[in-house]
């Protein structure tokens, strides 16, 4: 029987209780995770001197460099006033530069400067090495079985999210 994992588009589920304590088994076994490998390599850099504002936006803007500051907001879920003064302390701590948009002389184009493009080399770097000593003590079949999971999940996510924002656009333009 297919399920609305089965298919990509499919409306999502109602959830029953057994759905709701795996749910709950999830977000413990995540935090989890979290916290022993991505936390615990992160305190290997210096990124834990930054508020996570600051953290969030210097990743969005290693994710997409020449971002304008108001898209940059939406996705790292900030205000635009709030999402500028954390790009205003970013620049000051020389990570990110803010560039006049050409094509718009009221809008700025966000890019990191090489200091904030090595800090977060320097932290993917960290969560890889401590993420492959954890997955050295995983089998292959376990390896491979957490990776479809994962994708599964992360697509999931992705599917949410944009259903999520189709419904917001949708409720806005009316």
């Amino acid at each position: 029987m297919p399920t609305a994992s089965d298919k990509p588009d499919a409306e999502p589920r109602d959830l029953t209780a057994l759905d709701n304590a795996c749910t709950q088994t999830l977000l413990d076994a995540l935090t989890r995770v979290f916290r022993l490998v991505y936390y615990a390599a992160n305190s290997r850099t210096e990124i834990l001197d930054l508020p996570i504002a600051q953290v969030r936006c210097l990743n969005a803007v290693g994710e997409r460099e020449g971002e304008r500051l108001i898209e940059l907001a939406s996705r790292a879920a900030l205000t635009l006033p709030a999402a500028s003064r954390t790009i205003d302390k970013l620049v000051r701590r020389g990570l990110v530069l803010r560039l006049s948009d050409p094509e718009d002389r009221r809008a700025v184009r966000l890019f990191l400067t090489d200091a904030g493009r090595d800090l977060l080399d320097r932290v993917r770097r960290a969560r890889l090495a401590h993420l492959e000593k954890t997955i050295r003590r995983l089998s292959r079949a376990e390896m491979e079985d957490l990776l479809r999971s994962l994708t599964s999940l992360a697509d999931a996510a992705e599917r949410a999210q944009s259903a999520d924002a189709d419904r917001v656009s949708s409720t806005s333009a009316d």
